[in-house]
């Protein structure tokens, strides 16, 4: 439970710093109140634009970023995606489509030490002509 409650911080905290430090955007209000906008809740606002991102959390709770801002944003999103499931060590669970862009949510395995999911991340998005960090 207590590491439910670390990540859930963390993923707000990274998803607010991604958005450049804004506050959400008010979404559509429906008959009993806000609606929540679509996909899973970790990983609502994460995106802007045509722009995606893979997201690969750290057991440092370090977000490691893959931001794919040209064309086809979609289909490099899911071939980065792909490299780190096909690697055995990470998975890939969670993702928004928005626009034309889309986030992906991955998690690094247990049997993995950072540097190894952040260098199997950082090579996979450069492959893709991605630009890579680590938050």
């Amino acid at each position: 439970m207590k590491l439910i409650l670390t990540l859930t911080i963390a993923i707000h905290t990274i998803l607010f710093l991604l958005s450049g430090g804004v506050l959400a955007m008010p979404f559509p209000q429906g008959p009993l109140g806000p609606l929540d906008p679509p996909g899973p809740p970790a990983l609502r606002g994460a995106i802007s634009g045509p722009s995606s991102l893979v997201l690969l959390q750290l057991s440092s709770g370090q977000i490691a970023r893959c931001t794919l801002p040209n064309g086809r944003t979609r289909a490099k999103a899911d071939m980065v995606s792909s490299k780190l499931v096909a690697s055995g060590k990470m998975t890939c669970k969670d993702a928004l489509h928005r626009g034309s862009g889309k986030t992906l949510w991955c998690e690094q395995g247990q049997l993995t030490d950072d540097d190894e999911a952040i260098e199997t991340l950082m090579q996979a998005c450069e492959v893709h002509e991605g630009l890579r960090s680590v938050v």
